[in-house]
This record gives structure tokens, sequence and C-alpha cells, in this order.
């Protein structure tokens, strides 16, 4: 079974590869999204220019992973909650022919 997979992601050559594990390396964590259940439901919210979604966003700056989210579903959602986490995404570009960083 491969963590892997390659996706079209607005016209270009992703590789998303599933991080069952915490990530130690926090620097590397841009963005944080989550699911939030409450008596069966799970939310969802409409943001702006990306429609229904997940609640989730950027990091700020000296802000850890789980702050984030917890902010994120807080201004998006208007929940709070606790965190379980179940995993990360690491996207890629490194196979991306028109990426010229690689």
């Amino acid at each position: 079974m491969t963590n892997q997979i390659h996706v079209n992601w607005g016209g270009h050559r992703v590789k998303l590869t599933w991080l069952p594990h915490k990530i130690l390396d926090i620097k590397k964590v841009t963005s944080v999204h989550g699911y939030c259940f409450y008596k069966g439901n799970v939310l969802l919210v409409n943001v702006e220019g990306r429609g229904f979604n997940i609640p989730g966003g950027h990091i700020e700056k000296e802000e850890r992973p789980e702050q984030a989210f917890l902010r994120e579903a807080y201004e998006e959602g208007y929940v709070e909650g606790n965190i379980q986490y179940l995993g990360a995404i690491e996207i890629s570009h490194e196979d991306n022919p028109l990426d010229r960083l690689h």
C-alpha cells in the first residue's frame, strides 16, 4: 500500500504523501486543516474563495500548529474543542516539470 499519490493541482503535477506521525520540525508546517465533529455532525465552513470546506488556514508567526487550528476553527466556525492529531499531508512539487525550483 502506498502513501503517495500524484494529483493535478491547478494545472501542476503535485505529489501528496500521507504522514501518519506527528511532524517534529514544525517549521515545515505551513497550514493546518481539520474535521470538527459534534453529535454525529461534521462542521463545514463557507470560506470566501474556497466555498464549503473544512476549517483551516495558514499558521501565523510564532504559532504552533495546534494553536493555529484552534484559532482557525474559532474564526471560521465559532467552535472550540479538543484536538486529536490524525496526520499530515506533505505537498511536493519535485515531479512537476513546470516547477523551476527543483
